[in-house]
């Protein structure tokens, strides 16, 4: 099996083992690491992102 297949499957189980939300946005984070490790992330640009990019921490 190769590296990748193995870091694959281990993104697999850790979302088939998430049994909280907390678990699950560890799943989550392990597949953004796995993709950005591959060259596969794609991240959303915004128009309406603010200079220090916080626009998702500000307060409602």
């Amino acid at each position: 099996m190769s590296r990748a297949d193995h870091a694959w499957r281990d993104v697999l189980q850790s979302f088939e083992a998430a049994r909280d939300e907390w678990s699950a946005m560890e799943a989550v984070v392990h597949l953004e690491l796995f993709l950005e490790a591959e060259g596969l992330l794609i991240e959303e640009k915004t128009a309406h992102a603010s200079p220090d990019g916080q626009d998702r921490f500000r307060a409602a």
